[in-house]
Protein backbone atom coordinates (compact mmCIF):
# COMPACT_ATOMS: atom_id res chain seq x y z
CA UNK A 1 0.00 0.00 0.00
CA UNK A 2 1.25 3.88 -1.08
CA UNK A 3 0.94 4.28 2.70
CA UNK A 4 4.15 2.38 3.23
CA UNK A 5 6.00 2.12 -0.07
CA UNK A 6 5.66 2.79 -3.75
CA UNK A 7 6.48 0.49 -7.15
CA UNK A 8 9.92 1.26 -6.98
CA UNK A 9 10.27 0.23 -3.41
CA UNK A 10 9.48 -2.77 -4.35
CA UNK A 11 12.37 -4.07 -6.19
CA UNK A 12 14.43 -2.13 -3.56
CA UNK A 13 12.96 -4.22 -1.09
CA UNK A 14 12.76 -7.55 -3.47
CA UNK A 15 16.63 -7.28 -3.77
CA UNK A 16 17.34 -6.55 -0.22
CA UNK A 17 15.31 -9.53 0.51
CA UNK A 18 17.67 -11.73 -1.96
CA UNK A 19 21.30 -10.04 -0.55
CA UNK A 20 19.90 -11.04 3.08
CA UNK A 21 19.01 -14.40 2.77
CA UNK A 22 22.29 -14.71 0.58
CA UNK A 23 23.63 -13.41 3.78
CA UNK A 24 21.89 -15.19 6.57
CA UNK A 25 22.31 -18.62 4.35
CA UNK A 26 26.73 -18.40 4.27
CA UNK A 27 26.41 -17.25 8.31
CA UNK A 28 27.67 -14.15 7.30
CA UNK A 29 26.55 -11.71 10.10
CA UNK A 30 27.84 -8.53 9.07
CA UNK A 31 25.24 -5.75 9.01
CA UNK A 32 24.60 -4.62 5.43
CA UNK A 33 25.15 -1.40 3.78
CA UNK A 34 24.26 1.85 5.69
CA UNK A 35 22.10 4.45 3.44
CA UNK A 36 23.50 7.97 3.77
CA UNK A 37 19.54 9.71 4.61
CA UNK A 38 16.54 7.54 5.60
CA UNK A 39 12.87 8.61 4.62
CA UNK A 40 12.67 11.09 7.84
CA UNK A 41 15.26 12.98 6.39
CA UNK A 42 13.56 12.98 3.08
CA UNK A 43 10.64 14.19 4.67
CA UNK A 44 12.01 16.97 6.99
CA UNK A 45 13.13 18.03 3.73
CA UNK A 46 10.18 18.30 1.75
CA UNK A 47 8.81 20.22 4.63
CA UNK A 48 11.49 22.73 4.36
CA UNK A 49 11.99 23.05 1.04
CA UNK A 50 8.79 23.54 0.02
CA UNK A 51 7.14 26.90 0.89
CA UNK A 52 3.97 28.70 0.76
CA UNK A 53 5.59 30.85 -2.16
CA UNK A 54 6.72 27.97 -4.31
CA UNK A 55 3.23 26.24 -3.70
CA UNK A 56 1.07 28.95 -4.33
CA UNK A 57 2.57 29.66 -7.55
CA UNK A 58 2.52 25.85 -8.88
CA UNK A 59 -1.50 26.34 -7.31
CA UNK A 60 -1.84 28.98 -9.85
CA UNK A 61 -0.18 27.01 -13.02
CA UNK A 62 -2.88 23.71 -12.19
CA UNK A 63 -6.13 26.75 -11.68
CA UNK A 64 -5.12 27.82 -14.98
CA UNK A 65 -4.61 24.72 -16.43
CA UNK A 66 -7.67 22.85 -15.25
CA UNK A 67 -10.36 25.39 -14.56
CA UNK A 68 -12.89 24.87 -15.84
CA UNK A 69 -12.79 21.17 -14.79
CA UNK A 70 -14.11 19.08 -17.84
CA UNK A 71 -16.82 16.46 -17.86
CA UNK A 72 -15.45 12.96 -16.22
CA UNK A 73 -14.31 10.70 -18.87
CA UNK A 74 -17.48 8.41 -19.79
CA UNK A 75 -16.05 4.67 -20.71
CA UNK A 76 -18.95 2.63 -22.09
CA UNK A 77 -19.34 -0.14 -18.68
CA UNK A 78 -20.32 -3.56 -19.97
CA UNK A 79 -19.01 -5.29 -16.69
CA UNK A 80 -20.32 -8.24 -14.26
CA UNK A 81 -21.46 -7.99 -10.75
CA UNK A 82 -17.74 -9.42 -9.42
CA UNK A 83 -15.18 -6.86 -8.70
CA UNK A 84 -12.19 -8.32 -9.86
CA UNK A 85 -8.82 -7.13 -11.57
CA UNK A 86 -7.77 -8.37 -14.49
CA UNK A 87 -5.02 -7.50 -17.24
CA UNK A 88 -4.79 -7.49 -20.72
CA UNK A 89 -0.64 -6.68 -22.15
CA UNK A 90 0.57 -5.78 -25.31
CA UNK A 91 4.38 -6.01 -26.42
CA UNK A 92 5.26 -4.04 -29.14
CA UNK A 93 7.98 -5.98 -31.15
CA UNK A 94 11.88 -4.80 -31.07
CA UNK A 95 10.60 -3.33 -34.96
CA UNK A 96 7.54 -1.09 -33.91
CA UNK A 97 9.37 -0.27 -30.33
CA UNK A 98 12.41 1.56 -32.01
CA UNK A 99 10.47 3.23 -34.39
CA UNK A 100 8.36 4.42 -31.50
CA UNK A 101 11.51 5.17 -29.85
CA UNK A 102 12.56 7.17 -33.02
CA UNK A 103 9.87 8.75 -33.81
CA UNK A 104 9.65 10.33 -30.46
CA UNK A 105 13.14 11.21 -30.40
CA UNK A 106 12.47 12.96 -33.84
CA UNK A 107 10.01 15.52 -31.81
CA UNK A 108 11.94 15.88 -28.82
CA UNK A 109 9.59 14.10 -26.80
CA UNK A 110 10.43 10.96 -24.79
CA UNK A 111 8.36 7.40 -25.26
CA UNK A 112 6.30 7.57 -22.98
CA UNK A 113 5.13 11.24 -24.09
CA UNK A 114 4.59 9.58 -27.39
CA UNK A 115 2.75 6.73 -25.29
CA UNK A 116 0.61 9.22 -23.53
CA UNK A 117 -0.77 10.58 -26.69
CA UNK A 118 -1.76 7.16 -27.77
CA UNK A 119 -3.74 6.66 -24.75
CA UNK A 120 -5.11 9.86 -25.23
CA UNK A 121 -6.08 9.05 -28.55
CA UNK A 122 -7.39 5.44 -27.37
CA UNK A 123 -9.92 7.09 -24.57
CA UNK A 124 -11.23 9.52 -26.87
CA UNK A 125 -12.19 7.49 -29.16
CA UNK A 126 -13.57 4.56 -26.95
CA UNK A 127 -15.41 7.32 -24.77
CA UNK A 128 -16.21 9.46 -28.19
CA UNK A 129 -15.29 12.76 -25.85
CA UNK A 130 -12.60 14.76 -26.94
CA UNK A 131 -11.69 16.22 -23.52
CA UNK A 132 -11.10 14.60 -20.40
CA UNK A 133 -8.59 14.10 -17.77
CA UNK A 134 -6.06 10.92 -17.28
CA UNK A 135 -3.70 10.73 -14.03
CA UNK A 136 0.02 10.57 -14.31
CA UNK A 137 2.15 9.20 -11.67
CA UNK A 138 5.93 10.59 -10.91
CA UNK A 139 8.79 9.16 -8.82
CA UNK A 140 9.10 12.25 -7.20
CA UNK A 141 12.94 10.88 -6.04
CA UNK A 142 14.83 13.98 -7.32
CA UNK A 143 16.78 14.49 -4.03
CA UNK A 144 20.20 12.62 -4.04
CA UNK A 145 20.19 9.75 -1.95
CA UNK A 146 16.44 9.00 -2.42
CA UNK A 147 17.38 6.57 -5.43
CA UNK A 148 17.49 3.54 -2.62
CA UNK A 149 15.42 4.37 0.04
CA UNK A 150 12.06 3.03 0.50
CA UNK A 151 9.34 4.51 1.25
CA UNK A 152 6.61 6.21 -0.82
CA UNK A 153 7.90 9.19 -2.95
CA UNK A 154 5.15 9.14 -6.15
CA UNK A 155 3.28 11.75 -6.50
CA UNK A 156 0.19 12.51 -9.17
CA UNK A 157 -0.74 15.08 -11.38
CA UNK A 158 -3.78 15.34 -13.78
CA UNK A 159 -2.92 15.94 -17.24
CA UNK A 160 -5.73 17.77 -19.54
CA UNK A 161 -6.33 15.67 -22.29
CA UNK A 162 -7.99 17.47 -25.57
CA UNK A 163 -8.18 15.67 -28.75
CA UNK A 164 -10.15 17.83 -31.56
CA UNK A 165 -11.51 16.93 -34.87
CA UNK A 166 -8.53 18.10 -36.72
CA UNK A 167 -6.12 16.45 -34.70
CA UNK A 168 -2.98 14.42 -36.21
CA UNK A 169 -0.76 12.01 -34.65
CA UNK A 170 2.40 14.38 -34.54
CA UNK A 171 0.28 17.27 -33.40
CA UNK A 172 -1.08 14.87 -30.31
CA UNK A 173 2.98 13.64 -29.79
CA UNK A 174 3.81 17.44 -29.24
CA UNK A 175 0.79 18.76 -27.07
CA UNK A 176 1.77 15.72 -24.81
CA UNK A 177 5.27 16.44 -24.65
CA UNK A 178 4.66 20.13 -23.88
CA UNK A 179 1.96 19.14 -21.25
CA UNK A 180 3.97 17.41 -19.43
CA UNK A 181 7.08 18.93 -19.11
CA UNK A 182 4.77 21.86 -17.74
CA UNK A 183 3.27 19.30 -15.41
CA UNK A 184 6.92 18.17 -14.35
CA UNK A 185 7.85 21.70 -13.90
CA UNK A 186 5.21 21.89 -11.19
CA UNK A 187 4.33 18.43 -10.15
CA UNK A 188 6.23 18.93 -6.73
CA UNK A 189 2.38 20.56 -5.41
CA UNK A 190 0.66 17.55 -3.71
CA UNK A 191 -2.04 16.10 -5.70
CA UNK A 192 -4.69 15.99 -2.52
CA UNK A 193 -4.15 19.97 -2.71
CA UNK A 194 -4.96 19.99 -6.13
CA UNK A 195 -8.04 18.14 -5.71
CA UNK A 196 -9.07 20.41 -2.44
CA UNK A 197 -9.13 23.08 -4.73
CA UNK A 198 -11.37 21.97 -7.04
CA UNK A 199 -13.43 19.48 -5.60
CA UNK A 200 -13.36 19.88 -1.75
CA UNK A 201 -16.64 18.31 -1.39
CA UNK A 202 -15.13 14.64 -2.86
CA UNK A 203 -15.44 11.25 -1.39
CA UNK A 204 -15.53 7.77 -2.19
CA UNK A 205 -13.96 5.26 -3.75
CA UNK A 206 -12.91 6.69 -6.93
CA UNK A 207 -10.05 8.85 -7.40
CA UNK A 208 -11.71 12.44 -7.55
CA UNK A 209 -10.07 14.05 -10.94
CA UNK A 210 -9.82 11.46 -13.24
CA UNK A 211 -10.58 7.40 -13.30
CA UNK A 212 -7.79 6.27 -15.53
CA UNK A 213 -4.03 6.41 -14.56
CA UNK A 214 -1.21 6.34 -16.78
CA UNK A 215 2.15 5.04 -15.80
CA UNK A 216 5.75 4.15 -16.53
CA UNK A 217 7.11 2.01 -14.55
CA UNK A 218 11.09 3.08 -15.77
CA UNK A 219 12.35 1.69 -12.16
CA UNK A 220 15.87 0.45 -11.75
CA UNK A 221 16.79 -3.16 -12.40
CA UNK A 222 18.39 -5.33 -10.23
CA UNK A 223 19.94 -8.65 -11.51
CA UNK A 224 20.07 -11.63 -9.11
CA UNK A 225 23.56 -12.13 -9.50
CA UNK A 226 23.80 -15.07 -8.99
CA UNK A 227 21.56 -15.14 -6.16
CA UNK A 228 20.29 -18.95 -4.50
CA UNK A 229 16.98 -17.25 -3.89
CA UNK A 230 14.13 -15.74 -5.66
CA UNK A 231 11.51 -13.39 -4.47
CA UNK A 232 8.16 -12.83 -6.65
CA UNK A 233 5.47 -10.45 -5.58
CA UNK A 234 1.95 -11.51 -5.37
CA UNK A 235 -0.72 -9.25 -6.60
CA UNK A 236 -2.95 -7.82 -4.09
CA UNK A 237 -7.02 -7.83 -3.88
CA UNK A 238 -9.10 -5.99 -6.33
CA UNK A 239 -9.51 -2.15 -4.96
CA UNK A 240 -11.93 0.16 -6.22
CA UNK A 241 -9.57 2.82 -7.45
CA UNK A 242 -9.15 3.80 -10.95
CA UNK A 243 -11.59 2.82 -13.52
CA UNK A 244 -8.45 1.59 -15.78
CA UNK A 245 -4.54 1.70 -14.79
CA UNK A 246 -2.29 1.85 -17.72
CA UNK A 247 1.29 0.88 -17.08
CA UNK A 248 4.02 0.94 -19.77
CA UNK A 249 7.28 -0.53 -18.96
CA UNK A 250 10.74 -0.32 -21.71
CA UNK A 251 12.43 -3.46 -22.09
CA UNK A 252 15.95 -3.64 -23.60
CA UNK A 253 14.46 -4.28 -27.37
CA UNK A 254 10.35 -4.44 -26.95
CA UNK A 255 7.50 -2.18 -25.12
CA UNK A 256 5.28 -3.60 -23.24
CA UNK A 257 1.45 -1.83 -21.91
CA UNK A 258 -0.38 -3.48 -19.73
CA UNK A 259 -4.46 -2.35 -19.24
CA UNK A 260 -5.55 -3.14 -15.54
CA UNK A 261 -9.59 -3.15 -14.79
CA UNK A 262 -12.22 -4.62 -12.96
CA UNK A 263 -14.69 -7.09 -14.33
CA UNK A 264 -17.27 -5.17 -12.82
CA UNK A 265 -16.99 -2.85 -14.83
CA UNK A 266 -15.54 -3.84 -17.89
CA UNK A 267 -15.62 -7.01 -19.70
CA UNK A 268 -12.01 -8.95 -20.41
CA UNK A 269 -13.39 -9.18 -24.58
CA UNK A 270 -13.76 -5.51 -24.66
CA UNK A 271 -10.73 -4.68 -22.69
CA UNK A 272 -8.85 -6.93 -25.26
CA UNK A 273 -10.40 -5.04 -28.25
CA UNK A 274 -9.22 -1.82 -26.32
CA UNK A 275 -5.36 -3.40 -26.51
CA UNK A 276 -5.73 -4.46 -30.24
CA UNK A 277 -7.06 -0.42 -30.96
CA UNK A 278 -4.33 0.54 -28.87
CA UNK A 279 -1.77 -1.33 -30.74
CA UNK A 280 -2.85 -0.06 -34.22
CA UNK A 281 -2.99 3.66 -32.96
CA UNK A 282 1.24 3.16 -31.95
CA UNK A 283 1.56 1.43 -35.42
CA UNK A 284 -0.53 5.00 -37.15
CA UNK A 285 1.41 6.80 -35.07
CA UNK A 286 4.85 6.00 -36.22
CA UNK A 287 3.71 5.36 -39.73
CA UNK A 288 1.73 7.72 -40.49
CA UNK A 289 1.81 10.44 -38.61
CA UNK A 290 0.33 13.14 -40.32
CA UNK A 291 -3.10 11.82 -40.33
CA UNK A 292 -6.14 12.31 -38.62
CA UNK A 293 -6.29 10.58 -35.26
CA UNK A 294 -10.24 10.34 -35.70
CA UNK A 295 -9.98 8.72 -38.98
CA UNK A 296 -8.22 5.59 -38.26
CA UNK A 297 -10.50 2.64 -38.48
CA UNK A 298 -11.11 1.07 -34.69
CA UNK A 299 -13.19 -2.06 -32.87
CA UNK A 300 -14.24 1.06 -30.23
CA UNK A 301 -16.59 3.22 -33.00
CA UNK A 302 -19.84 3.44 -31.89
CA UNK A 303 -21.71 3.00 -34.55
CA UNK A 304 -23.92 6.41 -35.19
CA UNK A 305 -22.06 8.36 -32.82
CA UNK A 306 -21.49 11.83 -33.97
CA UNK A 307 -17.45 12.59 -34.17
CA UNK A 308 -16.41 15.78 -32.62
CA UNK A 309 -16.46 18.72 -34.35
CA UNK A 310 -14.24 20.98 -36.11
CA UNK A 311 -12.41 23.39 -33.32
CA UNK A 312 -12.49 27.06 -33.18
CA UNK A 313 -9.01 28.76 -34.06
CA UNK A 314 -8.45 29.46 -30.72
CA UNK A 315 -8.63 25.75 -29.56
CA UNK A 316 -6.78 24.18 -32.80
CA UNK A 317 -3.06 22.72 -31.29
CA UNK A 318 -0.01 24.17 -32.68
CA UNK A 319 3.48 22.42 -32.99
CA UNK A 320 5.12 22.74 -30.07
CA UNK A 321 8.35 25.25 -30.85
CA UNK A 322 11.54 23.09 -30.87
CA UNK A 323 14.44 24.32 -28.86
CA UNK A 324 17.20 26.15 -30.26
CA UNK A 325 20.20 26.66 -28.59
CA UNK A 326 23.25 29.22 -30.19
CA UNK A 327 26.75 27.69 -30.50
CA UNK A 328 28.69 30.89 -29.22
CA UNK A 329 27.42 29.91 -25.67
CA UNK A 330 29.88 26.96 -25.16
CA UNK A 331 32.53 27.24 -22.59
CA UNK A 332 35.52 24.82 -23.64
CA UNK A 333 36.31 23.53 -19.81
CA UNK A 334 32.49 23.11 -18.89
CA UNK A 335 32.11 21.54 -22.39
CA UNK A 336 34.41 18.50 -21.71
CA UNK A 337 33.37 18.03 -18.02
CA UNK A 338 29.81 17.75 -18.64
CA UNK A 339 30.64 15.30 -21.58
CA UNK A 340 33.00 13.32 -19.09
CA UNK A 341 30.00 13.35 -16.75
CA UNK A 342 27.46 12.68 -19.27
CA UNK A 343 30.09 9.52 -20.53
CA UNK A 344 30.79 8.27 -16.95
CA UNK A 345 26.67 8.44 -16.10
CA UNK A 346 25.65 6.34 -19.13
CA UNK A 347 29.05 4.69 -19.66
CA UNK A 348 30.02 5.02 -23.05
CA UNK A 349 33.33 6.01 -23.90
CA UNK A 350 32.94 8.98 -25.21
CA UNK A 351 29.42 11.45 -26.65
CA UNK A 352 29.35 12.06 -29.84
CA UNK A 353 28.19 16.02 -30.86
CA UNK A 354 24.42 15.96 -31.37
CA UNK A 355 23.30 12.94 -29.24
CA UNK A 356 21.07 12.69 -27.09
CA UNK A 357 20.79 11.45 -23.16
CA UNK A 358 17.57 9.00 -23.89
CA UNK A 359 19.26 8.55 -27.55
CA UNK A 360 22.66 6.78 -25.33
CA UNK A 361 21.09 4.78 -23.75
CA UNK A 362 19.90 7.35 -20.13
CA UNK A 363 16.66 6.87 -18.28
CA UNK A 364 15.10 8.71 -15.47
CA UNK A 365 17.25 7.22 -13.06
CA UNK A 366 20.24 8.41 -14.43
CA UNK A 367 18.85 11.40 -15.55
CA UNK A 368 19.03 11.81 -11.23
CA UNK A 369 22.75 10.90 -11.07
CA UNK A 370 23.55 13.17 -13.83
CA UNK A 371 22.21 16.26 -12.18
CA UNK A 372 23.20 15.13 -9.01
CA UNK A 373 26.65 15.11 -10.15
CA UNK A 374 26.19 18.28 -12.84
CA UNK A 375 25.13 20.03 -9.26
CA UNK A 376 28.20 18.01 -7.03
CA UNK A 377 30.67 18.97 -9.96
CA UNK A 378 29.97 22.55 -11.50
CA UNK A 379 27.55 23.93 -8.78
CA UNK A 380 24.49 24.20 -11.23
CA UNK A 381 21.21 22.82 -10.09
CA UNK A 382 18.77 22.14 -12.77
CA UNK A 383 15.55 20.62 -12.80
CA UNK A 384 15.21 17.38 -14.29
CA UNK A 385 12.78 18.99 -17.25
CA UNK A 386 16.23 20.26 -18.52
CA UNK A 387 16.88 17.27 -20.18
CA UNK A 388 14.38 17.14 -22.67
CA UNK A 389 14.25 20.71 -23.30
CA UNK A 390 17.51 20.84 -23.61
CA UNK A 391 18.39 17.17 -24.94
CA UNK A 392 21.07 17.34 -26.88
CA UNK A 393 24.82 17.40 -25.35
CA UNK A 394 24.97 20.90 -26.62
CA UNK A 395 21.98 22.27 -25.68
CA UNK A 396 22.36 20.48 -22.20
CA UNK A 397 25.67 21.96 -22.13
CA UNK A 398 25.05 26.14 -23.32
CA UNK A 399 21.85 25.71 -20.12
CA UNK A 400 24.48 24.61 -17.62
CA UNK A 401 27.06 27.26 -19.03
CA UNK A 402 24.26 29.71 -18.70
CA UNK A 403 24.03 28.99 -15.09
CA UNK A 404 27.69 29.18 -14.38
CA UNK A 405 27.70 32.70 -15.24
CA UNK A 406 24.32 33.76 -13.80
CA UNK A 407 25.88 32.42 -10.23
CA UNK A 408 29.24 33.44 -10.99
CA UNK A 409 31.46 30.31 -10.87
CA UNK A 410 35.52 30.15 -9.92
CA UNK A 411 36.82 30.98 -13.45
CA UNK A 412 38.74 26.92 -13.49
CA UNK A 413 36.09 23.83 -13.43
CA UNK A 414 37.45 21.54 -10.65
CA UNK A 415 37.17 17.30 -11.36
CA UNK A 416 35.54 15.84 -8.82
CA UNK A 417 37.24 14.80 -5.41
CA UNK A 418 37.59 10.68 -5.82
Amino acid sequence: HHIIFDGWSELLLANELRVGLDRYSSRDRRPGELLPIQYADFASWQRNHYDDESLASSLDFWRAKLSPLPDDLKLPADGTEEWRRETRRVVFDPALSQRLDAFARSMGATTFMAIAAAVEILLARVANQPDFLIGVSTAGRGMPGTERLIGCFINTFALRVHVPADATFRQLVGRSRRDVLEALANEHLPYARVVDEFRPWSSGDLRPLFNVQLQMRDFPVYPDAGSRFGVEPQPPGGGRSEMLSIRARHHDTSTEVAFGFNVGLFTSAQVARWVEDFERIVVELVHHPDQLVWEVPMHADQPGADRPKKPEPRDRIEDAPAASVGGDQMNGAAAGRVASIWADVLGVDNVPPGATFFELGGHSLLAIRLLNRIKDTLSVDLPLTTLFTHASIEEFTSRVVAEMRDVEPPSEVSPPAP
